[in-house]
């Protein structure tokens, strides 16, 4: 399989400032639409370098959760505006 259609540029990361106090935990949900939405949350959150101690997903939610630990700025939304809709990255032929 030709994965040349699937490089991107490295997204750097950038440091956590504030970490939450101890005890708090972010609970990701999946779902496509959900993590659309909590995509710009976490684009929030790393804006204010704020970071979870302890944080847990499921599907899509641990997709976002890998571009926030990592504090790739703009990752979720590449994906989203131009990977989703390619049978390559995700259909359900893939799934089988």
């Amino acid at each position: 399989m030709d994965l040349s259609n699937f490089t991107e540029s490295i997204i750097k990361g950038t440091p956590h400032k504030k970490m939450m106090p101890k005890g708090i935990a972010l609970v990701l949900e999946g779902g496509g639409a959900r993590a659309y939405y909590s995509a710009g949350v976490f684009e929030a959150f790393m804006e204010n370098g704020i970071m979870f101690p302890y944080i847990a997903g499921v599907s899509a939610g641990s997709a976002n959760a890998l571009s926030y630990v990592s504090a790739q700025r703009g990752r979720n939304r590449v994906i989203a505006e131009k990977y989703v809709r390619m049978k390559k990255y995700a259909s359900f032929r893939n799934y089988l």
